[in-house]
């Protein structure tokens, strides 16, 4: 309701974001529950060092997709955002919506 009163530019960048953010949120979760699972495997069959790579492996995938994805966003935010938009935004428009996007994205990699 805030969003809407403030206007339209407003609200597409808070729905963009929330969109990516919980793209980035699945990911990560993915990427969790794949650990969890292959680290309970190896811990029932009693393999040590297979749940240590298998954890370091999760957390490597992770911290490898938010880098790539930061580096792009951060990087080269006009290609990206204008695969969403292909006609023009306005100035503020798109920083709102810059903003918001590496800020979910940041925020995602502290929930992982």
């Amino acid at each position: 309701l805030i969003m809407t009163s403030k206007g339209g530019d407003y609200l597409l960048v808070i729905t963009l974001g929330s969109a990516l953010t919980y793209f980035f949120l699945f990911f990560s979760e993915t990427v969790a529950q794949t650990t969890a699972i292959l680290a309970a495997r190896y811990l029932g069959a009693g393999d040590n060092p297979s749940v240590k790579k298998v954890i370091r492996s999760g957390m490597l995938i992770t911290l490898f997709f938010y880098a790539a994805m930061g580096l792009l966003f951060v990087g080269w935010p006009h290609k990206i955002i204008s695969l969403f938009f292909p006609s023009m935004l306005a100035v503020g428009t798109f920083v709102h919506l810059k903003a918001t996007v590496i800020l979910a994205l940041v925020w995602s990699a502290c929930m992982s």
